[in-house]
């Protein structure tokens, strides 16, 4: 089993932990956090499900733009995944807000998006940006190299790294 919260239109999906995974993360020293902003459900759970369970980092999806700055507010992540075509508020404009406040410039953003030709030049140059469709693999990669740096990451569903 995968320990994913999955928040979408403020309802939340707790999952069990594998026993194994659990142990690794209590005695862990700081569990990466991952915030997703993404209102497809279908790639929302995708991205959670994928990035929990292979970098074993604890990760929160919202579906609408607008909720990011209470999600931030609540937990500071070590990587903020935005969608550009998000209701509310559109990914560019999260990213306008979020660098704004000081609190929050120093937090990466990874971009998924259909629609890379719609970000800001500027953006480009200090964030990384990954067009939809994405292969997983190289999208936990990017994730990987932005959170916690070079690392083993599972290929096989269900392989736990030796603690």
């Amino acid at each position: 089993m995968r320990s994913v919260t999955l928040i979408i239109d403020g309802s939340s999906e707790h999952r069990a932990c594998h026993p194994r995974l659990a142990r690794r993360v209590r005695g862990s020293h700081g569990v990466k956090y991952v915030l997703i902003a993404e209102d497809d459900p279908d790639i929302a759970q995708l991205l959670a499900e994928e990035i929990g369970e292979r970098l074993y980092v604890a990760t929160h999806v919202v579906a609408n733009g607008a909720l990011v700055p209470e999600a931030l507010a609540a937990r500071r992540p070590d990587l903020l995944i935005l969608d550009l075509a998000l209701p509310g508020l559109s990914g560019q404009d999260v990213f306008d807000l979020v660098r704004s406040d000081p609190q929050w410039q120093g937090v990466p953003v990874l971009f998924i998006t259909a629609t890379p030709d719609r970000l800001d030049p500027n953006t480009l140059t200090e964030h990384r940006v990954i067009a939809k469709p994405f292969d997983v693999d190289e999208l936990v990669r990017a994730v990987d190299a932005i959170v916690d740096g070079p690392r083993e990451v599972t290929t096989q569903p269900g392989l736990v790294p030796a603690a």
